[in-house]
């Protein structure tokens, strides 16, 4: 048996003891006596009533009724035990939807998330106001489920089958390749970044130019990284010395990152990324007496590194070599490693 299926069971089984706990169909408290007579009368017509329709009509008066005095315990208790006595009936959805919402809104989510689950396993969809019920159980559990598998089905389920819904389909692959990373399922998550850069006017809270920075993950996934990854930044650097003092080119072209390789000023927005074709570094270095500092730059921390040079024979005679961290666990042996990946040009605060 999978582990998800024993913590159902024994989710339903705090589910049952907790609403037992609360109250049982005898002991419904409604205060407001002409309420109390007109719940009597609902009660009798939900009895006697055969069709499903008219039948989730009354149902809703009477929970209606049952919460008038806010006590959401015995509206939960009428929704969830309404398909108890009324097996097959097409609403019963809908009851254990709006059960898992008022668990949500007391932030009981364990069991809102149960009632959620239990409507897209065990119920077929519905249509309520014109908006699938699915489709909003979904919604609710890709925000409220601490499972990051379960998490990954309901996005799935969601971009094939309610795709008319989604406002921002850029979204949802953002969030499913996040999750694949976290899974280590490392191929699905690149697929899925490629398909979040299928909408480029998808804004990634909190991540600035997040298009470009899901480009240079998928190019650097697809790029031979181990030719120039290093995993001790001082012999990185000290590399990239002695390729300036002695001018070799090829050295410097090794170390080179070949997959996001920058060149920009430091008030600069926006970064072109180079080839050898656009940026002969070659022609400045052979007229060059390029001055290296001993030390990084104070700015240098534990992800990022900076190397000054100066004297180049350009308009901007101060260089600054720009190192960084690797952050790619797909490849345990390159993950957190170093790579030469940009040069800035100019002073840092001119």
């Amino acid at each position: 048996m999978k582990k998800s299926s024993l913590l159902n069971g024994t989710m339903l089984c705090l589910i049952l003891i907790f609403t037992s706990c609360q109250l049982n169909q005898r002991s419904y408290h409604i205060s407001n006596g002409s309420l109390k007579h007109q719940y009597e009368k609902l009660q009798t017509l939900l009895l006697r009533e055969e069709s499903d329709a008219i039948r989730f009509v009354i149902a809703n008066q009477i929970a209606t009724i049952l919460n008038y005095d806010h006590d959401p315990y015995q509206e939960i208790y009428f929704r969830t035990h309404y398909p108890e006595t009324h097996p097959g009936d097409a609403y019963n959805g809908y009851h254990l939807t709006r059960a898992a919402d008022l668990y949500a809104e007391m932030d009981a989510r364990p069991f809102a998330v149960f009632y959620y689950q239990n409507v897209i396993l065990n119920h077929p969809d519905l249509l309520i106001d014109n908006s699938s019920i699915h489709y909003y159980c979904l919604s609710r559990l890709v925000q409220f489920s601490d499972s990051k598998e379960e998490k990954i089905g309901y996005y799935k389920r969601l971009l094939s089958e309610f795709q008319e819904y989604l406002d921002d389909k850029g979204q949802i692959y953002f969030a499913l390749a996040t999750l694949y990373e976290e899974t280590g399922e490392w191929e699905q998550a690149i697929q899925s970044y490629k398909q979040f850069l299928q909408y480029p006017e998808t804004k990634i809270a909190g991540i600035t130019n997040a298009q470009v920075k899901i480009q240079e993950k998928i190019d650097f996934y697809h790029s031979d990284y181990t030719s120039w990854a290093v995993k001790d930044l001082n012999f990185l650097v000290n590399q990239i010395r002695l390729a300036l003092r002695t001018k070799n080119l090829a050295l410097l072209e090794k170390y080179r990152s070949k997959s996001h390789f920058i060149t920009m000023y430091w008030n600069q927005k926006a970064y072109n990324e180079i080839g050898s074709r656009f940026f002969n570094m070659w022609s400045f270095l052979k007229i060059s007496y390029v001055m290296i500092e001993d030390d990084l730059d104070a700015d240098s921390n534990s992800q990022e590194a900076y190397l000054r040079t100066s004297n180049w024979a350009y308009r901007d005679p101060v260089w600054y070599f720009y190192f960084r961290r690797i952050n790619f666990p797909a490849d345990p042996e390159v993950n957190d490693a170093w790579e030469w990946t940009g040069i800035y040009f100019g002073e840092k605060n001119p």
